[in-house]
């Protein structure tokens, strides 16, 4: 399962992307090049690993993938060392959501960091294995043609910038679209499904509450906690390491 989650700053996408996340699993990972998320923070592949053996995910807080270096390469190899731990050879490990916050700094419309090209298009999609993706960034225009093509749901935050509204067009096939993300409210979205929905279905809608899915999500802030509401998510599946 593969989702992305589009916006300009403060709109929320990242605390969406949590809410996301804990809709599916109750083991989130995060890759946190900005020192963003809260949680059980993890520095390399050995800390990673070990939190994982140690099950620490489980007291419903993220483990989140950090790395501290000026060198403008880093990120590309953090990312790959975090995926040689959560998606090794034969994908043996499965039954968890990753985030990855400032996914455009991995990507751009003609290339593509190759661990997250594999991640995206190769994970586990069925039963207690299965993986869910979201990704996140700024821009629509920034993602690489290999996540459209293997995207389940777009959420898109309010946007005004011509390039980002033909990228929307292209994804979705909906010219209508750009006029109401133009002037979306602060907190409000445009979901689109990508699945063929049902005859007078549509294939977006929009969330118009923010009440339901946004907090802070600083370390000073509301636990994370308070994304996983019982209602909402219900009996999840276990990682499986």
């Amino acid at each position: 399962m593969n989702s992305i989650a589009v916006g300009g700053r403060e709109e929320g996408k990242s605390t969406l992307a949590l809410f996301l996340a804990y809709t599916t699993h109750k083991a989130v990972f995060v890759f946190d090049p900005r020192g963003m998320f809260s949680g059980h923070v993890v520095n390399s592949p050995d800390e990673l690993s070990e939190a994982i053996d140690e099950r620490i995910y489980e007291d419903g807080e993220p483990i989140v993938y950090r790395f501290d270096s000026a060198d403008p390469n880093a990120i590309e190899t953090a990312f790959e060392d975090m995926c040689s731990v959560l998606f090794p050879p034969q994908f043996t490990k499965g039954g968890f959501a990753l985030i990855v916050d400032e996914a455009g700094e991995l990507q751009a419309a003609n290339s593509i960091n190759p661990a997250l090209r594999r991640a995206i298009a190769q994970h586990p999609t069925k039963g207690l294995e299965r993986v869910h993706i979201v990704q996140t960034s700024h821009r629509l225009a920034e993602y690489h043609g290999k996540v459209k093509t293997c995207l389940n749901d777009l959420y898109i935050f309010r946007t005004k910038n011509p390039r980002d509204h033909a990228a929307l067009v292209d994804f979705t096939g909906e010219p209508e679209l750009v006029e109401i993300v133009s002037e979306l409210p602060k907190h409000h979205l445009i979901h689109y499904k990508f699945a063929r929905q049902d005859n007078g279905v549509p294939q977006f809608d929009l969330w118009d509450d923010p009440a339901r899915w946004y907090i802070e999500i600083a370390p000073e802030a509301k636990d994370v906690n308070d994304l996983r509401s019982q209602e909402v998510h219900g009996n999840l599946p276990t990682m499986v390491q």
